[in-house]
């Protein structure tokens, strides 16, 4: 049993075709056997089907084509020993993975695998050239026209453009190959026919004008020129690169049509340079890492990745030779453990047939436990991959630097930078070859390497929450499926980050008679979810605290500083006022300091002047403050983060409310600048942007400080959760400031009034018991809960808080039951 794809799509039994069966059912068993041996997701295989219009139900039809297919091909296996005998091994069979299907098949039972496998051996650099010639034959004679035609749709004309380049690529090895072993009369008859369908290709008009020249067919070499420069210009309106030039003024000095002028030619810029005759080949280096398992998602980053690097055209398009044009760096970076090196080097595996004269790679170890790197270093490395002998390397950087990128000049190139401390590390190890392509990947945004020498920067941030199930899918199997609602706890515990989904994935793994809810609730302690995501096997990379702890140890000590009050802030994002008061610095050192933690990752902009943190790094903050500052500084930060909330929010209030001012206490001005409220506008956006860190800090009724703010804060904004319809957060403010005043009042309980305190509970219980308030309307309140505009009087809105104890005020309280209400004091 065989499967065609290069060329019309056909699988043939005992050498006679067999229909597959309708157009789309041929475009699955395309689609599965374009990633032979690799499992291809269902969305995946629904988009190379349907491209964008997948109809409803399209995944029932997928399932469908795909139960035939299986059949076809489980009927069509031959047996060892007769009727009754064991089936042997099916050469092709389909199967189903976590979130997929593979078509699993043997090397020889599909063209496109037998080719791809031919063209790997014939690279190997022991081969003599004759045998890599053979090979390289053979992988061509594979082809029988156009792959996949008559499969319509835009990921088939994709693919054919990809499988089409591997083949220009593969006959311009074998072409070279010949001219080394000066055999190029060969070389036209199978180069002139791909040349007329890429009749802009530049590398196989090089290749043609060289046979046709280096087998005395001098005439048809220069009409081959001529014609190519008249299609360049006319369709690109640019002229041959330098490469093309040079072989064509060589073509006519050997004919005798011209004399060698005193003018040094430029060097060409060939591909893999041809070394002299009998001289062995230059290496091709094929550094890449294995790339990990069940990689999920990431496929808008990946497609950003091809369309920056390679594009349309490929890498060996008319702007990779363009003379004095620019290396093409694209910079990956984002927080510990997100997956950027999994990113790339699944990338630099899937396009690596894209670059022909080979894979570089170093770990430049920028954020590790051991020491970074040396760019030297780095250096030594690469020119040894490259064939320089070690007594040829020279002892300093720069001649180092020079040396490099005259080994890889013209060479068509993947350098993978991973794990980069800074851009000072990388800059000496850019080529300067325009044909070889960059990516470096950093927890450090990497600015300068954008902004001089034009980077593309990919930030990569979490997985998406389908993006982390199906990870946790793919690497926990049915047990997911099983218990879903346990499995979405358990990413959102990890914060979808993928290394932390990893290491939990292996610790449910590890306890296999254990439910998946109990390594949840296992989880629910922020303060030993660190402990519990460490893979346990000595391995800091495979273990969250210490992944973070690289990025950490690298700030400098003011950064630290505040990096660790950070764990203090009980909201879900900061601005820089508030981390100002929090670390007790000035507002321009903080945003200072934000901007390097922000470029180490370490904290990301969640809107205009606020800044978030990923809730691991939150709780790693946590645990480093508790550890690393004192008891009496952690309290001082947190009486700051207070005294600064309460001088913002009455702020805020006299501008929205001036003429109630009397009725809320007197706040000092907290030691902390405030930001800009001078208008209703920025006083309510600040309010609604701190909403979820007031209720956090008025929550925390259990601590001296935020006890001790508690009922201030409550008595400041209550008209203002009155007016903007926030009555679950007054709800839990009030409550919580009941508590804090009753907590105080057990010390100050003598020369209270009884009627005034016992009016709290009641109040409280009231708004409690008070059903919501119609969508939109938060004026419609009952005058027995939290007031609404309707007439209700100031004592009546400022009950419950008052109720609560004492609270100092401006002026004096109104008047309760003819009564005057005593000030707290």
């Amino acid at each position: 049993m065989n499967l065609y794809l290069l060329g019309p799509l056909e699988l043939r039994i005992a050498g006679s075709v067999v229909d597959v069966g309708q157009p789309r059912r041929r475009a699955v068993l395309a689609a599965l056997a374009a990633d032979a041996g690799r499992p291809v997701p269902v969305h995946t295989l629904v988009d190379r089907v349907w491209d964008t219009a997948a109809p409803d139900g399209a995944r029932s039809v997928l399932y469908s084509h795909i139960s035939r297919l299986r059949r076809l091909l489980d009927s069509a296996q031959p047996t060892a020993g007769g009727a009754g005998a064991e089936p042997s091994p099916a050469p092709l069979r389909i199967r189903r993975t976590a979130g997929g299907y593979v078509l699993e098949a043997d090397e020889h039972a599909v063209d496109l695998l037998r080719f791809r496998s031919l063209v790997v051996r014939g690279r190997e650099p022991h081969l003599s050239d004759t045998h890599r010639a053979h090979l390289l034959e053979e992988a061509l004679r594979l082809w029988r026209g156009v792959p996949l035609s008559g499969l319509p749709g835009v990921w088939a004309e994709r693919t054919r453009t990809a499988w089409t380049q591997e083949r220009v690529e593969a006959a311009l090895a074998w072409a070279r190959t010949l001219l080394r072993q000066e055999k190029p009369e060969e070389v036209p008859a199978v180069l002139q026919p791909l040349l007329a369908e890429h009749p802009l290709c530049e590398p196989l008009a090089v290749a043609v004008v060289r046979s046709l020249a280096a087998g005395g067919r001098a005439a048809e070499a220069a009409h081959t020129y001529t014609v190519i420069r008249r299609q360049l210009r006319t369709e690109l309106g640019v002229a041959p690169g330098p490469e093309l030039q040079a072989v064509y003024e060589e073509t006519l000095r050997h004919a005798g049509r011209v004399e060698p002028s005193g003018t040094a030619t430029a060097p060409p810029a060939v591909s893999t340079p041809l070394p002299a005759p009998g001289a062995a080949p230059a290496p091709i280096p094929a550094q890449l890492p294995m790339g990990v398992s069940h990689f999920s998602g990431r496929e808008e980053q990946l497609a950003e990745l091809t369309r920056c690097l390679i594009g349309e055209d490929g890498p060996s398009g008319p702007a990779a030779g363009e003379s004095g044009a620019a290396v093409v760096v694209s910079a990956v970076s984002g927080t510990a453990g997100v997956g950027k090196t999994a990113l790339v080097v699944r990338w630099a595996h899937q396009v690596r047939h894209a670059f022909p004269d080979g894979q570089l790679y170093v770990d430049l170890r920028g954020y590790d436990p051991d020491e970074p790197l040396s760019a030297a270093q780095a250096l030594a490395g690469f020119l040894t991959a490259l064939g320089v002998p070690g007594q040829d390397i020279p002892p300093r950087l720069d001649d180092r630097a020079a040396r490099y990128r005259t080994a890889v000049d013209g060479r068509r190139l993947l350098v993978l930078l991973d794990n980069a401390a800074s851009a000072a590390q990388v800059r000496p190890l850019l080529p300067g070859s325009p044909a070889c392509k960059v990516v470096v990947t950093s927890r450090d945004s990497l600015s300068s390497l954008v902004s001089v020498h034009g980077a593309h920067r990919v930030v990569l941030d979490v997985l998406s929450p389908h993006e982390a199930h199906t990870l946790l899918r793919a690497l926990l199997g049915p047990r997911v499926d099983t218990d879903h609602a346990a499995a979405t706890a358990l990413a959102e515990q990890c914060g979808s980050l993928p290394l932390a989904l990893r290491v939990a994935a292996e610790l449910v793994l590890s306890r296999p008679r254990e439910p998946l809810a109990h390594l949840v609730e296992e989880l629910r302690d922020h303060r030993r979810r660190l402990d519990v995501l460490d893979s346990g096997d000595g391995d800091p990379r495979a273990a969250v605290r210490a992944v973070f702890s690289w990025s950490y140890d690298r700030l400098p000590e003011p950064e630290a500083r505040l990096f660790r009050l950070l764990g203090l802030h009980p909201g879900p994002d900061v601005d820089t006022h508030s981390a100002a008061a929090l670390a007790g610095e000035t507002v321009e050192r903080t945003r200072r300091s934000l901007d390097v933690l922000s470029r180490a990752h370490l904290v990301h902009r969640s809107g205009p002047g606020r800044h978030g943190m990923h809730d691991l790094l939150r709780a790693y903050a946590a645990d480093l403050t508790s550890r690393h500052d004192g008891a009496a500084e952690r309290d001082a930060a947190l009486t700051r983060l207070l005294d600064h909330c309460l001088g913002a929010s009455a702020a805020a209030m006299d501008v929205l409310y001036p003429a109630e001012r009397h009725l809320r206490p007197v706040v000092e001005a907290p030691g902390s600048a405030l930001p800009p409220l001078r208008t209703a506008d920025e006083c309510r956006a600040w309010l609604r942007a701190a909403q979820h860190t007031l209720v956090a800090l008025c929550s925390r009724t259990e601590e001296p400080g935020p006890s001790r703010h508690t009922v201030r804060l409550a008595t400041t904004l209550h008209r203002h959760y009155e007016r903007s319809g926030h009555f679950a957060d007054a709800l839990t403010v009030h409550t919580h400031a009941l508590r804090a005043a009753r907590r105080g009042g057990r010390r100050r309980r003598r020369g209270r009034r009884p009627g005034v305190r016992r009016r709290g509970p009641p109040a409280a219980r009231r708004l409690r018991e008070r059903p919501p308030p119609p969508r939109g309307r938060a004026d419609a309140v009952p005058s027995g809960g939290i007031p609404g505009r309707g007439g209700a009087s100031p004592h009546q809105r400022g009950r419950t808080a008052r109720a609560a104890g004492p609270v100092s005020g401006r002026g004096r309280p109104p008047r309760a039951g003819g009564r005057t209400v005593p000030r707290g004091r």
